[in-house]
């Protein structure tokens, strides 16, 4: 049968995108979806607290930082020095060594 030849090579040809189960079902895998290189975005491994310093991802809040380290956005302002906690930026440094959560 010439046309399952041609749709054994197009399979075999596209597998690379497609995974296949034990029964020979085909289900397209997921692209990873990195971020652009150099570009900082929100992680998806939650912050654990642990991290003495840290970087601002795009999306983040300092309440959302102060909740992993068990503190607040305000005293996590006042031990970096930021004026305004609403105004922090994508890759800004803050020192967190004084929330660290010991282990």
């Amino acid at each position: 049968m010439p046309g399952a030849k041609s749709l054994k090579e197009l399979r075999d040809k596209t597998l690379g995108k497609w995974k296949e189960d034990k029964a020979g079902n085909l289900t397209k895998k997921e692209e990873p979806n990195f971020p652009p290189a150099g570009s900082a975005t929100r992680r998806e491994n939650p912050r654990r607290g642990t991290d003495k310093f840290i970087s601002v991802y795009k999306g983040e809040t300092l309440g959302e930082i102060a909740g992993a380290y068990g503190t607040t956005a305000d005293a996590i302002a006042k031990a970096n020095k930021i004026e305004d906690k609403n105004k922090i930026s994508i890759g800004q440094e803050l020192d967190m060594s004084s929330f660290v959560k010991s282990e």
